[in-house]
């Protein structure tokens, strides 16, 4: 039974969630325009069922990638009511703002003392935002600007509340891991891997997930976040199925650190090692690895 809730919507199927979204669109119209009319700017109609989409679970379809099955057959049941489904989504969006709202708090209060910009102005603009969202009409549109890149982005199909509260659990898992190690060694790495850490328009984390993998697949202190040059040569020699497999190990035994612990930090780690795992190959292929793994004083 799960595997057929799961399975790709047939075109019968897809033609009907299509039709009721455009009947369920008309009657989101009526509600905009507060009955007095019926016709809107093509711009608006795609906005409103981009809107609709993501208070119904459908996020980036029609025009995006395939909705989730589970979802759209729960809407396509016999005598479901298209207007109260989109009514409970939208409590569900309003749950999910209000998360966001008590993540931001901990992102905002724990911001790393690491001077950079865009994370600045990301959760400023983000404060300044929770009393503008539609969730009526524009369930999909955030306002403000999100400009800070995280170690692991979310995917494009991710929109609205969802999007924003799940990119803050995100910083906050990061944040949590520079606040874990040592405040002068995390500085000094971040000088070391950037030519300018406050303007730049980086992650402040990936280098320090980068050396804290290295010195873990190496044997090295993790906290020292400094890979000496014969220990990248070390590294450099590792056959690639290998390293590989070391990086995962060395993301599984990170995990186990004090401040590293719990599932968020889990994925992190080991999502930095699929990452970092490319970016060795091609350094290796193209250059040296004293850019990517830098050894640092003391």
């Amino acid at each position: 039974m799960r595997q057929e809730l799961s399975a790709p919507l047939n075109p019968e199927e897809q033609t009907a969630l299509r039709q009721g979204l455009l009947t369920l669109l008309q009657w989101q119209i009526t509600r905009y325009t507060a009955g007095d009319s019926t016709s809107v700017r093509v711009e608006t109609v795609q906005e409103l069922l981009a809107s609709l989409c993501v208070s119904l679970g459908l996020a980036g379809w029609p025009d995006g990638p395939a909705p989730d099955p589970a979802a759209a057959r729960a809407l396509l049941r016999p005598g479901t009511d298209w207007p109260a489904a989109l009514r409970a989504g939208q409590r569900r969006l309003q749950n999910r703002w209000a998360l966001a709202k008590q993540l931001w708090r901990t992102a905002y209060q724990g911001a790393p003392p690491y001077q950079n910009q865009a994370l600045r102005e990301t959760l400023q603009s983000i404060g300044a935002a929770f009393g503008q969202y539609d969730l009526l009409f524009f369930a999909h549109s955030l306002p403000g600007s999100i400009d800070y890149p995280l170690c692991c982005p979310l995917p494009e199909t991710w929109q609205g509340a969802p999007y924003l509260a799940e990119y803050l659990a995100r910083l906050n898992t990061e944040n949590a891991v520079l606040a874990a190690l040592p405040p002068d060694r995390v500085q000094t790495l971040l000088w070391r891997a950037y030519p300018d850490v406050q303007g730049q328009l980086v992650s402040l984390c990936e280098p320090v997930l980068d050396a804290l993998l290295g010195c873990a697949l190496l044997g090295l202190p993790p906290q020292r976040l400094s890979i000496p040059p014969a220990a990248r040569d070390t590294l450099a020699a590792l056959p690639r199925h290998q390293r590989t497999a070391g990086l995962r190990v060395a993301a599984a035994s990170l995990n186990t650190l004090p401040g590293l612990t719990g599932a968020r930090t889990a994925l992190l780690l080991q999502t930095a090692a699929d990452h970092l795992d490319i970016r060795l190959e091609a350094a290796l292929r193209y250059g040296g690895l004293e850019n990517l793994l830098v050894t640092l004083p003391g």
